[in-house]
């Protein structure tokens, strides 16, 4: 089966839950949601995925006070991931060690791990600069992706809908 990232925003509005729970819904019949357990975006599109979603975690039981995933693996120390984060985010230097590994499991969500193979297409629900750059951890996601020509699908853009309805059918 094919994969999807959905990840996003941590404070999302009650319009951005009914969307992202529709399309995660829609799409459990066709792909396997990648995701990473924070609150808000990630969270909503893994509890809409009808259990057809893996988590991509920082490090163990993150965030299992408000969402335990049944399938997921711990990341945030992965080689992987780790070199990801000098290559993609724009000032590696000044992140902790707690942030280094929530950035280093960005990496999974895109590439995938083990059996899961690279996403065919990210949905996120993220804040973007004015050159349309999604900003926070979502995106250093989406800039892995960009890297590798994965189509991104941002619903706080405007054209969202439209691009995506025209991606689905091709």
């Amino acid at each position: 089966m094919k994969s999807y990232t959905g990840i996003g925003s941590r404070n999302i509005t009650e319009s951005e839950i009914k969307i992202i729970t529709k399309i995660s819904n829609f799409l459990s019949n066709y792909f396997i949601c990648y995701s990473g357990n924070a609150d808000g975006s990630d969270i909503t599109f893994q509890k809409s995925s009808n259990g057809n979603h893996i988590s991509f975690l920082p490090w163990d039981e993150f965030n299992f006070d408000h969402f335990k995933p049944v399938n997921y693996y711990v990341v945030g120390h992965l080689e992987d991931g780790i070199n990801s984060i000098h290559k993609f985010h724009p000032n590696p230097n000044a992140l902790s060690s707690g942030a280094k590994k929530l950035m280093a499991r960005n990496y999974y969500q895109i590439r995938g791990y083990l059996d899961y193979p690279t996403v065919s297409f990210v949905v996120c629900c993220a804040d973007e600069d004015i050159n349309g750059n999604i900003l926070g951890g979502t995106g250093q996601a989406c800039r892995i992706a960009k890297s590798l020509n994965i189509p991104i699908f941002n619903i706080r853009n405007e054209n969202w809908k439209n691009n995506f309805n025209i991606y689905l059918k091709e």
